[in-house]
């Protein structure tokens, strides 16, 4: 094949541009083709603009339903025009004034639409030329990119397609100042004349069947009108304009080198239903004409066509219209990647990230496998949930155990009892009462419960950053998933609620056994007082100190002392034991805080895990609307594609490209993109903060779209159109019958005949007189199997599009005169009723064409009314007779007005003093007859012999049956078509 390298260098710099809606339908599926099919290198020499009234224009949808639209810098909004205030101050606008009837314009501001007045258009045109003007030369300079005067000399073949309707206000009132423009601009940046090739694409008024009765008219008017001057400035090249800001343009060539008329129908009678569909036929066939330019820069199989056929003029432009018509072959091998990779993402997400562990019936298939069956996950979730409490000793007695270190020992209440025995009896209370004191704040509430405490943060910090693991690890795991992770936080709750149900019943004992001992304690210190005749002050006993008198009596009656010092041992014994139950205690409610840290952190993760799993299914939602969204637009866009494969082959495609199960798939979807990082940042937020669930669903999206896409990359590498195994395969299992590439190549080429109604009679030409070219694009054209079949086509071309996946068929005629076009009669007619009609906006922008189409009405009307003869020794003339001379001179009756029926017409065209004396002599004749001798006269003058050339006697004879129809409405007695 060509090398990518060499074709990105002789790509010629092209330059798309369209008017209108219709412009910009066509121009923005251009944009969407070629950027799916070209590398980004190749894109960079392609640039597009659409100069429209109306900027709300809607995105479209490309070959695999993504939304396309073009950049604000490619749109130039030639609205917003204040008529009303060009009108009042219409001096001020010398250039418009001279070009622009602004007088006979309705007064409203130009915002939405040109409404289908001509003028209205150009006047938008006028208006905002400095910014068009900037904006093409912006474009021309982007994709010619010379950067030095040396590179001048080289400078490319510059392609300039302009696309737009003749039927509207706006495109068809300025693609001609457009096309000129654009030349003008090229020329300033050094490109030669011979290298600037202007393409253009006219929609005629039948691609519009929807639109009203009134509405109809108005387009064939305009369409009649675009024609004429068409025409004008492609035969008598006389084009001069002053536009704002000084621009003089003056050019004595045809605006464009190619003139292409595009209708709805073919002569196969395969039609195309409105600009839906016929917008993406266009598109192809401006594809397959910048196609045909990669390779080297002489290797367009247009170049030639204007030198090559009869129909051209001077400059070796063609002087005749041409015709266009595309057929497609297709495997839409990007739609139904993409399909695969809905339907991926779908089973992805329901068999495995959201499977749901209780429905252990469940078959799911998936390409012919099925999942395992998961009736133990929950054995095993139980067996994991009894690990994660054993391996962090989380029963209750576990918990206090662990509460309950320090030091590497457990902690317990140990005072030396032995010790109270020896102190004097006269302060033994006191001593024992401060020591005990001292012991319990110091080593238990200061020592122990510290302890506890942090003992209960460390081991709950442990659990929870162990739990989070524990969950990551199960939706990461296909085997598990996120349902499997919610079951087993479930189990979890219930299991901490049994546990602080424990703790609970531990911490009332310890603290009923603990009130116990405060009234024994309380009960001994009352006894003491009373057995040692200590004096009671405010029935604290022991807790105060004893008199000195009380004291002196204690020394002198030992046995006193001695019962003292049992009351002070038991004393001493109960405030152990009631130390010993406040540590139970404490240890009871540590756990508890423990119990409760951990379940708060689950209840983290479970939130954490709802809104994963929210997002997990409107991901899986919009893949199944993605999905029915594809099979329902699968079919073609036109009648001229055919696709060898649709939306019923989705499924056997998904499992022939995949042919892994559904638990590898996840494997390794979930080893690339792990859900749990997406859980982390969850569960990070869940404290109150209000986590970005949009951008995480839109990252999870991207990375589920960029593995399921990437899964299925083979079929676009795999498949190729032209491949004939693959392709008649396909082919017949859609049952289209067409078995072999001979007959899929003819097909296409039946199916490509251009999409125009004409007859060739009218233009004095046999049909197959037209000049045929044939361009079929294929991936390689190098190496296409369709080389052979070629070989019977003497007019078949074949180019390099870079595209595996469609062959294109291109049919182009050339040569045919607008006369051939069968609706053409009935634009002229609608033309002439609609210049009739009172009050009627102007249909035509430029005087040269008004001056014009008057005098050839002038002629046939004049000969029609017996006024210009032609006489047996040959030549035509004029019978001067009865015409008032106003410059009193002798002259002869008769006129010699040319030796041919041409020179003839000519003569009156460019000699104005003799037209104006046929239009005294015109308007004489009218004043002397009625509507009715008219009508007779003009009725006589449709049905004389044909005369050569064939189509300017064509052309007068449809002037003539507009004069028809307009005489034939005043006669019935109303100057006005209602």
């Amino acid at each position: 094949m060509q090398s990518q390298n060499t074709n990105i260098q002789s790509l010629r710099p092209t330059l798309i541009m369209g008017v209108g809606g219709t412009g910009y339908e066509i121009v923005v599926r251009v944009k969407a083709r070629i950027q799916e099919t070209y590398p980004d290198a190749l894109l960079r020499r392609v640039s597009y603009l659409v100069l429209d009234t109306d900027p709300n224009q809607a995105p479209v949808r490309n070959s695999i339903g993504e939304q396309v639209s073009l950049d604000p810098a490619e749109m130039i909004n030639i609205g917003g025009v204040p008529v009303a205030g060009i009108r009042r101050n219409i001096a001020n606008y010398p250039e418009i004034q001279a070009e622009i009837p602004v007088h006979t314009l309705p007064q409203q501001s130009l915002n939405q639409g040109a409404k289908q007045i001509r003028p209205l258009g150009r006047l938008a045109f006028f208006h905002h030329f400095e910014t068009i003007q900037s904006t093409i030369r912006s474009a021309l300079n982007t994709i010619l990119n010379i950067k030095s005067q040396d590179e001048v000399s080289r400078a490319p073949v510059v392609n300039i397609f302009i696309v737009s309707s003749v039927c509207g206000g706006t495109g068809s009132g300025i693609i001609i100042d457009l096309a000129y423009l654009t030349r003008y601009l090229a020329r300033q940046l050094a490109i030669p004349d011979g290298r600037i090739f202007n393409v253009g694409m006219f929609v005629l008024p039948e691609a519009f069947p929807k639109i009203n009765i009134s509405s109809r008219a108005q387009i064939r008017a305009n369409a009649s009108a675009t024609f004429a001057e068409l025409d004008h400035f492609t035969k008598y090249q006389d084009f001069r304009v002053t536009y704002p800001t000084g621009v003089y343009i003056e050019d004595e060539r045809p605006p464009f080198s190619i003139r292409y008329l595009i209708g709805a129908s073919n002569k196969n009678n395969l039609t195309i239903n409105g600009m839906q569909q016929l917008a993406p036929t266009v598109a192809e066939a401006l594809f397959l004409h910048l196609g045909s330019y990669l390779g080297a820069s002489t290797a367009s199989v247009f170049d030639n066509i204007p030198t090559a056929i009869s129909s051209r003029e001077q400059h070796g432009f063609l002087s005749s219209y041409s015709m266009i018509g595309t057929s497609t072959l297709r495997f839409n091998a990007r739609r139904m990647q993409q399909a695969c990779a809905f339907y991926l993402t779908h089973r992805l997400v329901e068999d495995v990230f959201l499977f749901d562990p209780h429905q252990n019936d469940r078959e799911l298939a998936f390409n012919s496998h099925r999942v395992d069956n998961r009736s133990s996950i929950q054995e095993e979730l139980e067996a994991d949930l009894n690990f994660y409490l054993s391996d962090l000793r989380l029963s209750p007695q576990q918990i206090k155990e662990q509460l309950k270190q320090i030091g590497g020992k457990a902690m317990s209440v140990e005072v030396n009892i032995k010790r109270f025995e020896s102190h004097p009896a006269d302060s033994m209370v006191r001593f024992v009462k401060r020591a005990l004191d001292t012991h319990q704040q110091t080593a238990i509430v200061n020592g122990y419960f510290k302890s506890m405490e942090d003992n209960q943060v460390t081991h709950a910090n442990a659990a929870t950053e162990r739990l989070t693991m524990l969950i990551c690890d199960m939706i990461d795991n296909p085997e598990y998933g996120i349902m499997a992770a919610e079951y087993f936080l479930d189990q979890l709750r219930q299991r901490f609620t049994e546990f602080n149900q424990s703790l609970t019943a531990d911490h009332q004992r310890a603290e009923r056994d603990s009130k116990r001992v405060e009234r024994i304690l309380k009960g001994d210190e009352e006894q003491s007082v009373r057995k040692g005749k200590m004096p009671s002050r405010g029935n604290n006993g022991i807790e105060h100190e004893f008199t000195a008198a009380s004291q002196q009596y204690l020394m002198w009656l030992p046995w006193q002392q001695t019962k003292l010092r049992r009351a002070m041992q038991r004393y001493a014994d109960y405030r152990i034991q009631s130390m010993q139950f406040l540590l139970e205690q404490e240890v009871a409610t540590q756990g508890q805080l423990l119990i409760e840290r951990i379940d708060a952190h689950r209840q983290q993760l479970q939130g954490a895990l709802a809104k994963l799993k929210d997002e997990l299914n409107r991901i899986h939602g919009e893949a199944q609307a993605s999905l029915e969204s594809l099979r329902g637009s699968w079919h073609p866009t036109h009648v001229l594609e055919v696709e060898i494969a649709g939306s019923n082959d989705v499924e056997r495609f998904f499992y022939d490209f995949l042919p892994e199960s559904t638990l590898g798939v996840a494997r390794e979807y979930l080893t690339q993109y792990p859900l749990s990082k997406h859980l982390r940042v969850l569960e990070s937020t869940s404290n109150g903060a209000h986590p970005n669930t949009m951008g995480i669903a839109t990252s999870i999206s991207e990375e589920i779209s960029r593995y399921t896409v990437h899964k299925f990359d083979s079929i676009s590498s795999g498949i190729s159109t032209e491949e004939t195994s693959t392709v008649e395969q396909l082919m017949q299992q859609n049952r289209t019958g067409f078995d072999d590439q001979d007959r899929q190549l003819d097909d296409l080429i039946y199916r490509a005949a251009p999409l125009l109604s004409y007859d060739a009679t009218p233009a004095g030409q046999q049909a197959n007189s037209l000049d045929t070219v044939l361009v079929v694009g294929v991936y390689n054209r190098d190496a296409s199997s369709f080389s052979e079949q070629l070989s019977k086509h003497k007019d078949a071309s074949l180019i390099s599009t870079f595209d595996r996946h469609r062959v294109s068929v291109l049919h182009t005629e050339h040569g045919y005169p607008i006369y051939a076009l069968n609706q053409y009669p009935e634009y002229l007619r609608t033309f002439a009723s609609y210049q009739a009609r009172t009050g009627a906006f102007p249909l035509l922008c430029f005087n040269e064409t008004r001056s014009e189409i008057e005098t050839r009405t002038l002629f046939a009307k004049a000969e029609a009314f017996g006024l210009i003869e032609s006489h047996s020794a040959g030549g035509f003339y004029f019978d001067k007779s009865d015409v008032e001379d106003e410059e009193n001179y002798e002259a002869p009756k008769q006129i010699h007005l040319g030796n041919s029926f041409e020179d003839a017409v000519r003569s009156l065209m460019t000699d104005f003093s003799l037209r104006a004396l046929v239009q005294r002599k015109v308007d004489k004749w009218n004043a002397n007859h009625s509507h009715q001798d008219a009508i007779i006269a003009l009725d006589a003058y449709e049905r004389m012999p044909a005369r050569q050339p064939k189509a300017l006697d064509d052309e007068l004879r449809l002037f003539v049956s507009g004069a028809k129809e307009y005489h034939n409405m005043l006669s019935m007695g109303s100057g006005s078509i209602a």
